[in-house]
This record gives structure tokens, C-alpha cells and sequence, in this order.
């Protein structure tokens, strides 16, 4: 999964990560910090490799008994 670490956004511009992720995943609502449509996100890390702001945590799924 995706995080967006938007205190290490100057959020003054277009982001340019927009274009590195091949889903589409990426928003942006004007200047504001990008966010992570996780429905259409692969995790494919190229916006974590793109910048800072992107974060790749991992997830914990449930466990079956």
C-alpha cells in the first residue's frame, strides 16, 4: 500500500509524479498534496522511487483460522 507523507509536500505545484504511475493511481486536487486512488494502485513503487512524499507500507491482512 501506498501512503502519501504530505508534510514533505511544498504543495505549490502540479506534481509531477502524476505521469511515473502507470495505473493512474496518482490525484491531485489543484496544488494541494497528491493522494492514492488505492482501488486503481498496483504497488508498483514507481511513485516511491519518484519522490519522498510517496511511502510504501505493507499491510496486514487477516489471518484465517
Amino acid at each position: 500500500m501506498i501512503v502519501i507523507r504530505s508534510e514533505y509536500c511544498p504543495q505549490n505545484h502540479h506534481c509531477p509524479s502524476l505521469r511515473v504511475c502507470p495505473a493512474g493511481a496518482i490525484k491531485q486536487d489543484g496544488v494541494k498534496a497528491p493522494y492514492i486512488d488505492q482501488k486503481k494502485c498496483t504497488d508498483c513503487g514507481l511513485c516511491v522511487q519518484s519522490c519522498r512524499v510517496f511511502q510504501q507500507v505493507a499491510t496486514l491482512s487477516p489471518v484465517n483460522k
